[in-house]
């Protein structure tokens, strides 16, 4: 039996499963909602377990295709380390309406929404997540674990680092470099390189800050093991 296991049963989570009740995508005999902060034992007729719980389940490994519908950079690699510490295998899904090039490339764990576009030469790190309607250009790298949200348009050849968040609407200029857990602002329209740990803002984005916390969300709800 084939089993998907979604990690975070936010908002994120449950648009996720939405979405593929919509679009006809159904290669998963089961789902299971996975979730170690909210109180709920099921959400939209599907059940939520621990991760502790879900591992006394003792699903077979192979049977389990793992998704992070979190989107918290910081908190996707705590769950991504999670995962691989016990040997679970992530899945890669494009929903039927985008378009990813022939030639990308997009790697375990990433999520490409709805109307979004990959293109030719576009690498998609590890456990990454684009949202819907997503403009990725050609030989882009986009690294491990970050999110870019929809509506978002990345030139050619950028390169964005790992455990960067790309708010709502940004453009990314051709060319640009963004560092590691870099925060770009909702509207954002960048046009200058941009270092390691820094929170840019604005058109054109300036620095705002150092993202010294990896945060985008705040540090209301914790992730780690337990």
């Amino acid at each position: 039996m084939s089993i998907l296991c979604i990690y975070c049963a936010g908002g994120l989570g449950r648009d996720f499963l939405s979405l593929l009740k919509v679009t006809g995508i159904s290669e998963w005999k089961e789902q299971i909602f996975i979730d170690d902060v909210i109180k709920e034992k099921s959400i939209n007729g599907v059940k939520v377990l621990t991760f502790q719980e879900f591992l006394k389940e003792d699903y077979r490994r192979e049977d389990c295709s793992f998704f992070i519908l979190n989107g918290e950079p910081e908190y996707r690699e705590q769950l991504y380390q999670k995962i691989h510490k016990y040997k679970f295998l992530m899945g890669i899904i494009s929903f039927n309406t985008s378009i990813v090039a022939h030639d990308s490339i997009v790697k375990a764990g990433s999520v490409i929404q709805c109307h979004s576009i990959i293109s030719s030469g576009a690498i998609i790190g590890n456990n990454v997540f684009v949202g819907k309607k997503a403009m990725v250009g050609h030989d882009v790298e986009i690294g491990n674990h970050s999110v870019i949200s929809a509506c978002s348009y990345i030139g050619g050849w950028v390169r964005i680092g790992n455990k960067c968040f790309v708010g709502a609407g940004a453009s990314i200029r051709d060319q640009v470099t963004i560092g590691n857990n870099c925060i770009i602002g909702m509207g954002s329209v960048v046009t200058k390189d941009v270092p390691d740990n820094m929170v840019i803002a604005g058109n054109p984005a300036r620095v705002l800050r150092i993202n010294d916390t990896h945060q985008v969300f705040g540090k209301d709800k914790m992730y780690e093991d337990r």
